[in-house]
């Protein structure tokens, strides 16, 4: 059986067409997923930080075995997002990136996960490179020391607004006023 090829033609420009990916507007200059990076999730997927695009995510660094300043920041997120409204927390992500990629593997970030509860809906636990990590943490603002002989990771405890296209709302130290944030985030989710 003989396609005339005008028929054939068509038909192979509205398969390619189909399946062609959509255009993404370009990025701006100053998101953060304009990097490069790829990163491991928790449950083995790689991602760049471009795939995060589309809802503000709340980002912070941390590590698994930390006995610091790690509970009690993942403590005070877990308490935001119990108390944003379900249509805010269904428009919104949480980001942890681990400052230690040598010691925290995806099966220590799966355990992560499990021991604070963190959903698999609204979480997203990754580990990059220890250069990637360093880059990351040195735009949005996180300092840390090297692993000392106890296993410990010295650093501070920012959580960082991001909004849809990766750029920096605001930086927290830590979250001591969660109606303030939510107004914040709220507004942030709302702006196009």
């Amino acid at each position: 059986m003989r396609i005339p090829l005008p028929v054939l033609g068509a038909f192979l420009a509205s398969l390619v067409s189909a399946f062609a990916a959509p255009s993404s507007p370009p990025l701006p200059r100053n998101s953060l997923y304009q990097l490069e990076s790829s990163w491991k999730l928790d449950d083995g997927r790689q991602m760049r930080l471009v795939e995060l695009r589309g809802k503000p995510r709340v980002m912070a660094l941390f590590f698994s075995r930390c006995d610091d300043v790690c509970p009690m920041l993942t403590g005070q997120l877990k308490a935001l997002e119990g108390e944003m409204p379900a249509d805010l927390r269904e428009r919104t992500g949480f980001v942890l990136i681990t400052l230690d990629p040598a010691g925290d593997d995806t099966t220590s970030l799966r355990g992560y996960r499990r021991r604070m509860n963190l959903s698999k809906k609204h979480w997203l636990l990754a580990r990059g490179s220890a250069d990637d990590t360093r880059e990351l943490a040195n735009l949005l603002g996180v300092t840390y020391q090297p692993k000392k002989n106890d296993g410990q990771i010295d650093h501070n405890g920012l959580v960082v607004l991001l909004d849809k296209e990766g750029r920096i709302v605001k930086k927290f130290t830590g979250i001591t006023d969660r109606k303030a944030f939510l107004a914040l985030l709220r507004k942030t989710a709302a702006t196009r």
